[in-house]
């Protein structure tokens, strides 16, 4: 259960960590006059901008999810602003380097400009570093997709209790597969995304929202009951 998807976390997590300095070398052959104008861009371009890096940053609301988990549940706030200010800054740190390195219009003509970066890596006894990067970026990937899996099937096992989880895996995975398939390439992908991401963000946003108030609300009910029985 949570046990074996949080200690795949902290595995795969510890051994790819590495991943998420490599491409910062090649700050070094960056050229800052690609950064100016600063904010030359105008607030409102920055803000639609600001829409297609959401995405990035899904899943931080398994945290309402997998709270009932917790044994000690006093940490979390702790751990999610860690977790929170580290993926910011890594994000911001590859943004940066991405400019420094390509600039903006040529980053712009890549699927995937940090991979292109990685390229610049010269190591003489490796012929190519980015398939390294690759492989230890698959394994990050891996767990995105375990921790959303984990809590969809744990999540349909609550709705649907009379179903047993393993008749839930046996339908939930070969439907997973032809789903993944019928994306196509990554240009179709992420125009399907894009049609998906504003009824994604508004439920998350909704969701998100209606959690909050419903734990506040229990939260108000015991320290009145509490302050009661103390009066």
């Amino acid at each position: 259960g949570t046990k074996t998807v949080g200690k795949l976390n902290e595995i795969i997590f510890f051994s790819t960590i590495i991943i998420f300095f490599i491409p910062l070398v090649a700050i070094k052959d960056g050229n800052i006059m690609n950064l100016k104008p600063f904010l030359g861009s105008g607030v409102l371009n920055i803000i639609k901008g600001v829409k297609e890096t959401v995405f990035s940053y899904t899943q931080i609301e398994m945290i309402l999810l997998i709270y009932p988990f917790l044994k000690d549940s006093n940490k979390i706030k702790k751990c999610g602003l860690k977790s929170i200010i580290f993926i910011t800054l890594v994000y911001f740190l590859f943004t940066i380097t991405d400019i420094l390195y390509l600039g903006i219009g040529a980053s712009l003509q890549f699927i995937w400009p940090i991979v292109t970066i990685t390229e610049a890596i010269m190591i003489p006894v490796i012929n190519s570093f980015r398939y390294i990067f690759m492989s230890l970026w698959s394994l990050t990937m891996f767990k995105t997709i375990c921790n959303g899996y984990f809590i969809a099937v744990h999540e349909l096992s609550q709705l649907t209790k009379k179903i047993d989880k393993r008749v839930i895996l046996l339908l939930t995975i070969p439907l997973m597969i032809i789903i993944s398939f019928s994306y196509g390439n990554i240009t179709n992908s992420k125009k399907i995304l894009g049609k998906i991401m504003p009824i994604y963000i508004i439920y998350n946003i909704i969701f998100s929202t209606s959690i909050a108030l419903f734990a506040w609300r229990e939260k108000s009910k015991k320290d009145k009951k509490l302050l009661q029985s103390n009066s």
